[in-house]
């Protein structure tokens, strides 16, 4: 019998490993970050998850941010910074938007690529959602403070230009999102009921003999 526990755990570790890794499908986002000088930094960013808000995007890039965690529309990017190159404000020593002190300001503009062009976000980073190949923009210019317009965008540049030719594998990967989700762990459930019923009937037919 203790030889039937042991196959079972095993079974049932080797399944759920299998179930694992496949829920855990690496995916990549784009970054293209554009400083007041007019250096450009750009970085491809893995998560395993399946999507990251823009904030953690541009924390896990491996620039050197500083934010306000407590502004009034999420976190607020106060200062990015790469090697010599950086631009903002060192917040809570300074305000966040210390280059903000008149109607026309001085920050940092946050864009998404959509249809081969960069669209000035709506929202702040920690309310948007960044999927398995989205590219993102931030670039350091002047706009108005309440207009939601800036003189500077990021350059173009496309999910490949920065993360490379997307690598497939033979087999298209399972969807584990919303429903498919669903399937996909009632499936791996039943597998773990057919191996043990498997092993359950090899059990009966030791004892039986």
């Amino acid at each position: 019998m203790r030889t039937v526990n042991t196959l079972l755990l095993v079974l049932l570790a080797l399944t759920l490993g299998w179930q694992m890794g496949f829920a855990q499908q690496s995916h990549r986002a784009a970054l293209v970050v554009q400083f007041g000088d007019g250096s450009v930094v750009t970085a491809c960013v893995d998560f395993t998850a399946e999507n990251i808000d823009g904030a953690e995007l541009l924390r896990r890039s491996g620039l050197s941010v500083v934010v306000d965690p407590h502004s009034g529309f999420g976190e607020a990017i106060c200062k990015i910074s790469s090697g010599g190159a950086s631009n903002g404000c060192d917040y809570p020593a300074q305000e966040c938007f210390c280059h903000c002190q008149g109607t026309h300001c001085v920050y940092w503009a946050y864009y998404h690529f959509q249809n081969g062009r960069w669209v000035y976000s709506e929202v702040g980073p920690s309310h948007w959602l960044v999927k398995d190949g989205d590219v993102e923009g931030w670039a350091w210019g002047s706009g108005a403070r309440e207009g939601g317009s800036t003189n500077a965008e990021p350059p173009i540049m496309r999910f490949s230009d920065i993360c490379g030719a997307v690598e497939r594998d033979a087999t298209p990967a399972l969807t584990v999102g919303g429903g498919g989700r669903i399937l996909f762990y009632f499936g791996g459930f039943g597998l773990i009921l057919v191996l043990i019923l498997v092993a359950g009937a090899w059990a009966l037919r030791r004892q039986s003999r």
